[in-house]
């Protein structure tokens, strides 16, 4: 066995296939531009007109059309009826005009003069209250959509013999769907401006879920009609008639939107409606068409929510999400959980373990890259800068009606609302072939409205200096020597004959010219092990010369600021671009992993700001400030099955080799910095740490008041263990929470409000001349945060 033996080389016959191909360089052969060459191209892929109902009823009288001119700057529109006019700052680069499938009967039938000479439902009375703009119309639509078998109106296509009146229907929908392509192949513009052939699919459950999806084609070979909810109403049922639909030169990508809005139903193991669980075929149609999600648009953020499944400070971003109340969920279930299974991250984390699944042989059906988009209802697409903000439909036009209008206290109110975000690609050309490959391959991020542009490799071979080299030469070795975001890395370049080498990943940002500086750059990563998934954040760059915290992983704050009364930001603060190379400190090799880029720009005032100064009203009770930012596709590490052994008795060997005294000291000095702990550095079977069994623990701690140090800021808390099972926590004054505990199985456990149980292990660790005993809460990504210090006994007199 050489020094250069891998665990490719060895086992390359074995699992060497096409899926372990993606990404590498011959997948590039038949480019006539390299990859490196690639440039960054931004689109709004959420794009509703008059042509949907919950547009036009807001009195929105923008249509396609306007919405492509808009896109490309070449318009000015007006919002509703009234005299606000806006423009976009900047031209996109590509658009999808994507209105609701279920909407485009009713429009032609009820609205438009040519459907108005081709059927005589015209001055039925829905048609009627549709052209009165009667908004309990739209209500009543959604009502009779979440019955078993969806139905339009009787109205306008009566249910029943009638074969002229279905024609009519048919015929609607087809002589729409034609008018979109029309349209969208009349604005593309190869090299200057590129416009999709797309429409949403919008099914309405009783729930109140939103599990829509935006279908987008690659060129001009489409099916002959559009699905919508009235046609397949489920998830699998979409997925078996689009591939079923879309054959031969058709191509098609579907785009998930607003899991936050899901109530759990996203990232569930069950099927809504149907309340079966997905098979293995859905799983892998799911796969091949869904390579993506939005990750931000105007109704909210879906990458993360604080406090549920996270503790992460920056998940706490233009957060919406729908009440629980009324939901049947199961506590504790893996098959629906109305928060946790509605963000991003967590539908990652999940992924992982499916994946493990024996069922599913290693099949991932999360692994989604991701976009941003606006789902504006105004056609203005593309329209970002907070400064610009009109609102979500045409209600909200002015400042007066976005701040204090219509459903303020409630979920839709518009104070809640973003102007949303952007889709970035890097794409050889503006051309639907290049933008839509880009896509597909998930060379894909999203933003919040920003035009940050941010690049994210995986490889093993990269010089730990890479972001060092120059611009053109960093990244033709990144694409040569690794793998781009939305791709796969695997374990078959380990050395399995020498120390496990660890992946190194290329990150590298640049600012919106017209926005704030950047602030950091962070790389989220989410893993798998025996006792479930977890997650981390490491900061791995921050401006002004500042360098993360080694055991928070947090960049010190950089000193920016924002004048409220002039909206003007700190210019001499933050970084124009950012970029490093970085290394997991905590990488397995056996561990299922992703990994994605997060940017931040220094904060600037939130729209709703913009809007107070304007009225010249006091504060809102809103976050005056935001920060803009923008996420990378992930990068997934996936170890081979046949080979987790090895690598795990690889790492046995390596410590070993570095001998026990070494593992002790590093363990002295943690306990005399006050620093926390790996787990599995305390778990070392060469250093001796013990951990407590449920005996111990309970003579440890239950009926006793003991001092918990957070052994990251060094801060205490008094904690009460009662006899019956009570956790206090004293934190100050008249304020005490008390949780209920159970200690069993060698664990203490806790749950917290909404939080699923969570469990703590005890480990004790001799010191230089005492015993510390370390606390590992589950919740802390495989550190061991806490030390348990006790009491000191009174002396008897």
């Amino acid at each position: 066995m050489t020094n250069n033996l891998t665990l490719k080389t060895a086992i390359r016959t074995a699992l060497m296939g096409s899926a372990l191909l993606a990404g590498s360089p011959t997948a590039f052969a038949g480019d006539k531009i390299p990859p490196h060459e690639r440039q960054p191209f931004f689109g709004d892929l959420h794009i509703h007109t008059k042509y949907s109902l919950d547009s036009y009823l807001y009195n929105n009288a923008n249509g396609p059309d306007d919405a492509y001119q808009f896109a490309k700057g070449d318009k000015t529109l007006t919002i509703g009826n009234s005299d606000v006019t806006v423009k976009i700052s900047k031209p996109l680069d590509f658009a999808a005009v994507t209105d609701h499938a279920e909407s485009m009967v009713e429009y032609f039938l009820c609205v438009d003069e040519q459907g108005r000479e081709v059927s005589d439902v015209y001055d039925s009375e829905d048609c009627t209250d549709l052209r009165n703009l009667d908004q309990e119309l739209f209500t009543e639509i959604n009502l009779a959509m979440q019955e078993e078998e969806p139905k339009r109106s009787e109205d306008i296509c009566p249910v029943g013999e009638d074969e002229d009146a279905n024609a009519a229907c048919l015929n609607a929908s087809i002589t729409m769907w034609q008018r979109y392509q029309r349209i969208a192949n009349f604005h593309n513009q190869s090299d200057n401006f590129t416009a999709f052939i797309a429409y949403e699919h919008s099914p309405t459950f009783v729930a109140d879920g939103a599990l829509h999806r935006n279908i987008i084609f690659r060129g001009t070979d489409v099916p002959d009609n559009v699905l919508s909810a009235y046609d397949v109403y489920t998830p699998s049922s979409l997925w078996e008639t689009l591939e079923g639909t879309c054959t031969g030169e058709c191509e098609v990508l579907l785009i998930p939107h607003n899991p936050n809005m899901s109530k759990g139903m996203f990232f569930a193991k069950t099927e809504p409606k149907k309340g079966e669980s997905y098979t293995q075929e859905d799983y892998e149609r799911r796969s091949r068409l869904e390579p993506l999600i939005e990750i931000h648009q105007a109704k909210g953020n879906s990458e993360c929510l604080l406090g549920a499944g996270t503790t992460d400070e920056f998940c706490q971003f233009e957060s919406i999400t729908r009440s629980c109340d009324g939901f049947d969920e199961v506590p504790g279930s893996d098959k629906v959980n109305c928060l946790e299974d509605s963000y991003v991250r967590n539908g990652l984390k999940k992924g992982l373990k499916l994946a493990g699944h024996i069922k599913l042989n290693g099949l991932n059906p999360f692994k989604y890259g991701f976009i941003g988009s606006t789902d504006t209802h105004n056609a203005t697409s593309g329209l970002t800068a907070e400064f610009q903000r009109v609102g979500n439909t045409a209600k909200t036009a002015t400042s007066e009606d976005r701040l204090f209008g219509y459903g303020r206290l409630g979920r839709s109110g518009p104070v809640n609302y973003n102007p949303g975000g952007l889709a970035g690609v890097w794409a050889e050309k503006n051309s639907r072939a290049a933008i839509f490959d880009a896509l597909k391959r998930k060379e894909a991020f999203g933003t919040s409205g920003s035009r940050i542009i941010v690049r994210f490799f995986a490889g093993l071979d990269y010089p730990i200096n890479l972001d060092k080299y120059p611009r053109e030469t960093m990244l033709q070795k990144a694409y040569e020597k690794g793998t781009p975001m939305g791709g796969d890395i695997d374990d078959l370049d380990l050395p399995i004959d020498g120390e496990i080498i660890p992946y190194k990943f290329l990150v590298w940002a640049a600012k919106d010219p017209n926005s704030a500086n950047l602030q950091r750059l962070q790389i989220i990563k989410g893993w798998e092990d025996s006792n479930g998934t977890h997650e981390n954040v490491y900061d791995v760059a921050c401006s002004d010369g500042l360098e993360p915290d080694s055991w928070t992983h947090r960049c010190p704050d950089n000193g920016a600021k924002v004048d409220l009364k002039s909206c003007n930001y700190s210019e001499n603060k933050g970084a124009t671009e950012l970029k490093t190379t970085w290394i997991d400190p905590d990488f397995d090799p056996s561990h299922r992993a992703f990994y994605y880029v997060r940017v931040l720009e220094n904060p600037t005032c939130r729209w709703s700001t913009y809007d107070a100064k304007e009225l010249g009203t006091g504060p809102l009770e809103l976050a005056p400030t935001i920060q803009e930012r923008a996420w990378s596709s992930p990068i997934w590490y996936t170890p081979s099955t046949t080979t987790k052994e090895i690598i795990k008795e690889r790492i046995v060997e390596i410590i070993k080799k570095k001998g026990k005294k070494a593992i002790f000291d590093k363990v002295k000095n943690l306990l005399k910095a006050k620093k926390p702990f790996l787990q599995a550095l305390i778990e070392n079977r060469d250093f001796g740490g013990k951990k407590f069994s449920t005996r111990l623990i309970e003579a440890l701690l239950k009926g006793k008041t003991v001092t918990y140090l957070n052994l990251r800021d060094g801060s205490t808390q008094e904690v009460s263990f009662t006899q019956n099972g009570k956790r206090v926590v004293n934190l100050g004054p008249d304020h005490m929470v008390s949780t209920p505990y159970e200690i069993r199985d060698d664990q203490l456990y806790e749950r917290s409000s909404r939080d699923k149980e969570h469990g703590t292990s005890i480990y004790r660790v001799r010191g230089d001349s005492q015993f510390h005993y370390i606390a590992c809460d589950s919740r802390d990504n495989g550190y061991c945060n806490w030390e348990i210090i006790l009491k000191p006994k009174s002396k008897k007199k």
